[in-house]
């Protein structure tokens, strides 16, 4: 945050030379043969930053690095790495901070290393006290001859919570630690680039990525996120996915003073070698998760204007990743504990788990009273002599308080469960509730609810017919598979774990398998063969297994990624299969699915996936129980995709007697294409003859098939979808709606059309309709995109003639966007004489209005001045008023 007052803490400290005495006496230093740092750590993370010297023939000045005191496994790399023998017998270059001025280099500015002692020098060099490192280093002006270096002072305050390391940088227009403070005459940009090598393939830990992002993409390849893009979270696990590591970026968003970077990049270890602008790779096959390639991240916070004297503060994250926290001061608060139990943690007797609530302290006074207190959802239990409230009397400035429970799985509940710890502490009486959760796997008795529903089965049968296998009655059940060979459904005869069904029941069951063993979980994951086509699945496991965690693999010896095991991004990309897959929610009765890979495949649950080629197979892992449970992330399918004003994506629900069909979308982006591309999402087989809403394909594409999202290209031209309704019987009624029109950006309007009909309809101003789909059982419909004109400026224009021998004057109303008019003929004091109303205008087409010259009684006015009055309003409530004076001649 930007504030204009002068940093009261800094600018009311002991002066600098003191500053170093008393720090220096409680300061904690490690001395290496070339370099000295500034350390602090806990059992679980140890932080560092260099104040000189040199390791491996580079500066440890200004270099920050992160380490696992456990394993001893360094996570971000300081100084210079020596990768001999490693990859090729290069140095890369340790993580360091750049400070970029008034445009950095090439904007006749400077680009400086936080800590370099050529332009700068530490005012304090780095120092532990009281559980963090103080460090504060300042410009030399005038360094650099040519481009004068302006006075800015940097301090960085670095601290633990938990296994998280916290950096908290305040970036000050000019050098409070003199005496007097020096400050210059004028303001200045600048803003922060740190730059993180967590370069993998050490003896010691293996990233072996691809990147994990908060909403569940994966990054493997140089990529830029920017704005909104960028994720709250990043992590990274290790060759046997475990040890996750990475950057927490939007950790508080109710925290109003929290600033978000402006851009994360991911890319090679060359990131280390910049400062701030980057250079592109162009390796062809450049991906780091490879074993030749390191992989770096940057994090930008952007260069903002400081007055002088003023100040801005920068937070960012970088640890372990494996707990969940809320950072927002004045105290942190989090759960550290397994994200998984496995079948023998569940049955035949419950095994106890650890759960870790923690409070670390971010103030300088003593905390009091911190307490913690864990809700437990059904299906966990606190083990015997456990007590839901802990506490602590006190907490001392720095410190951390742990409360310990054991909790057992009861067999009541499986799959994902939530729980809660709430946080209290004093002084005051503030308080936080954190929330984390925990697979449980899935037991073999389970209950189906009555109906038509689409599920797995991820055992093995001694007998496996369906009958025995449920140990139901054939007249209990009807069990139906897709065939994409053939296009049609047919009975089942087997069940294989992996595979998806259709199952009726009558009423609601609970069944228990019969004779069933779970696949084992091994070294080895499990293939799903798919046939070119739509394939029903399901999880073959009894642990939740993330979408985006199943590998991809071809078959096919002519293909370019034969035998090669890809993410199902990367399957996508290549054309082998659809990244999205449905579910079908019993609910509405209808298929939904996640536009991102973040899904996670339920045990006892079917899905259908799409495979574009012959001879496509899924691998399917179970994470390690180690591992945490992936954040529940849920995608806004149903509103603005976009932040320009041609980007966007719009919910086409429809809905009748008791059923509708909600997951289909039509919209606008710029990576997009108007032909069939990853965008666009086909819509599976039909479970059965009901209601039904499909995408046919425009005339655009020139595709053919039933999508359920169709995201065409945001060039700025009109943009046409074909929409078809369909009922399982003649005339029945169907509402029609797009509940989220309001939140499109203005730069496009919107108009369903009836094919039948031609009626067409502004779909701002009509957010639903009623339709009936006839003897034919369908209603076809086309939706338009009319892009505006003038930058989305909407404007009025009016011209009035008045004619003496016709007695009457006649109107002329201009748009610059399709809008509803109504006119007014006002007396000189302003009286409203006529209205003139149910006109419309759009751009190229004015409306017309013949005024009688007659007032609303029907009678002549007299001759004079009056005032005519136009009043605009577009669908999306925009308004404008134009008036224009006419003289009434006798």
């Amino acid at each position: 945050m930007l504030s204009n007052r002068p940093l009261g803490r800094l600018a009311n400290a002991v002066p600098a030379f003191a500053c170093l005495i008393i720090l220096a006496c409680a300061s904690s230093r490690m001395a290496s043969a070339q370099g000295i740092y500034a350390v602090v750590g806990n059992d679980l993370i140890t932080a560092r930053l260099g104040e000189s010297g040199t390791e491996n023939g580079g500066a440890v000045t200004g270099r920050f690095s992160v380490s696992d005191p456990r394993t001893r496994a360094t996570i971000m790399y300081g100084p210079t790495v020596d990768r001999v023998g490693v990859s090729g017998g290069v140095n890369v270059p340790g993580s360091f901070v750049t400070v970029r001025i008034d445009g950095g280099v090439a904007g006749g500015g400077q680009d400086l290393i936080f800590g370099d002692i050529v332009t700068g020098v530490w005012l304090l060099p780095p120092t532990e006290l009281n559980g963090k490192i103080i460090a504060r280093w300042g410009t030399l002006p005038g360094a650099v001859a040519l481009k004068p270096v302006p006075p800015i002072e940097v301090t960085v305050e670095i601290s633990l919570v938990h296994d998280v390391v916290s950096y908290r940088f305040t970036i000050i227009n000019g050098i409070v630690d003199t005496i007097p403070p020096t400050f210059g005459t004028g303001a200045h940009t600048v803003g922060l680039r740190f730059a993180q090598n967590f370069a993998k393939d050490t003896l010691q830990f293996e990233n072996e990525g691809p990147v994990i992002l908060s909403d569940g993409g994966q990054v493997s390849t140089e990529v830029a996120l920017t704005g909104a893009s960028v994720p709250r979270f990043w992590k990274v696990f290790d060759s046997g996915a475990l040890n996750p590591i990475g950057g927490v970026l939007r950790p508080t968003p109710s925290d109003s003073t929290f600033i978000a970077p402006d851009e994360l990049l991911f890319s090679s270890a060359n990131i280390l070698s910049e400062l701030w602008d980057h250079t592109p790779v162009l390796i062809p096959g450049f991906n780091f998760t490879k074993d030749a390639w390191d992989a770096a991240a940057a994090v930008f916070f952007n260069p903002a204007v400081i007055a002088p004297g003023a100040s801005r503060e920068i937070i960012t994250y970088f640890g372990r990743q494996d707990t969940t926290i809320d950072f927002t001061r004045p105290w942190a608060a989090g759960i550290d504990a397994r994200g998984t139990l496995d079948l023998i943690d569940v049955v035949p007797t419950p095994k106890p788990t650890p759960i870790i609530g923690f409070v670390t302290n971010q103030t300088d006074v003593i905390l009091t009273n911190v307490n913690a207190t864990i809700t437990l959802p059904k299906g966990l239990a606190l083990a015997a002599g456990e007590t839901a409230t802990k506490s602590s009397a006190t907490l001392d400035p720095g410190g951390e308080a742990r409360f310990n429970w054991s909790v057992l799985p009861t067999g009541d509940a499986s799959g994902r469960l939530t729980y809660s710890v709430a946080f209290a502490a004093g002084p005051g009486t503030l308080g936080k509730v954190i929330t984390r959760s925990i697979d449980i796997p899935a037991l073999p008795t389970q209950t189906f609810q009555g109906g038509l529903q689409m599920v797995s089965f991820p055992e093995t049968f001694a007998d496996p017919t369906p009958a025995a296998a449920l140990g139901l009655s054939v007249n209990d059940f009807g069990l139906l598979r897709w065939n994409p060979a053939i296009g049609q459904y047919q009975a089942v005869s087997r069940l294989v774990p992996g595979e998806g069904y259709w199952l009726s029941l009558a009423a609601s069951k609970t069944v228990t398998l019969k004779n069933a063993s779970p696949i084992p979980v091994g070294s080895q994951p499990f293939e799903i063969r798919l046939q070119n086509g739509w394939n029903q699945i399901g999880n073959p496991f009894l642990r939740i297994v993330n979408w985006s965690d199943v590998q991809v693999l071809t078959s096919d010896a002519v293909d370019p990624n034969y035998l090669k095991s890809l993410s199902i991004d990367q399957a996508a990309a290549a054309g082998l299969i659809q990244s999205a897959i449905f579910r079908y929610d019993t609910t509405d009765q209808s298929y939904k699915f996640d536009p991102t890979t973040n899904t996670d495949l339920v045990p006892f649950v079917g899905y259908w996936v799409k495979a574009l080629k012959s001879n496509v197979s899924l691998l399917v892992s179970p994470p390690p129980i180690s591992r945490a449970a992936r954040a529940a992330v849920t995608a806004s399918n149903g509103t603005n995709a976009g932040t320009r004003a041609n980007n966007w994506k719009l919910s086409i629900i429809a809905s009748s007697a008791g059923v509708t069909d909600a997951a289909n979308y039509i919209g606008l982006a710029s990576n997009a294409v108007d032909g069939l591309d990853k965008n666009d999402i086909e819509k599976p087989p039909a479970a059965k003859q009901g209601l039904s809403v499909g995408l046919a394909g425009s005339a655009q594409s020139g595709r053919a098939g039933v999508l359920a999202q169709d995201i065409q290209q945001a060039n700025g031209l009109r943009k046409t979808w074909n929409l078809l309704v369909t009922t399982p019987t003649p005339k029945q009624d169907v509402t029609l709606s797009w509940p989220d029109i309001s939140t499109l950006p203005r730069g496009y309007e919107l108009f369903i059309t009836d094919s039948a009909t031609g009626q067409r309809r502004q779909m701002r101003q009509t957010p639903s309709m009623r339709i009936n789909t006839g003897d034919a059982s369908t209603r076809a419909f086309v939706i338009t995109a009319e892009p505006r004109t003038g930058a989305a400026v909407f404007a009025l224009n009016l011209q009035t003639r008045s004619s003496r021998a016709a007695n009457a004057t006649t109107i002329e109303v201009g748009s610059t966007q399709d809008a509803t008019l109504a006119v007014r003929v006002k007396g000189s004091s302003g009286q409203t004489i006529r209205t003139l109303t149910g006109r419309s205008a759009s751009l190229g087409n004015s409306a017309t209005y013949v005024w009688d010259n007659r007032d609303a009684k029907g009678s002549a006015v007299a001759a004079g001045a009056y005032i005519i009055e136009v009043t605009g309003t577009t669908s999306d409530g925009e308004t404008r008023r134009v008036a224009q004076p006419l003289v009434i001649v006798r």
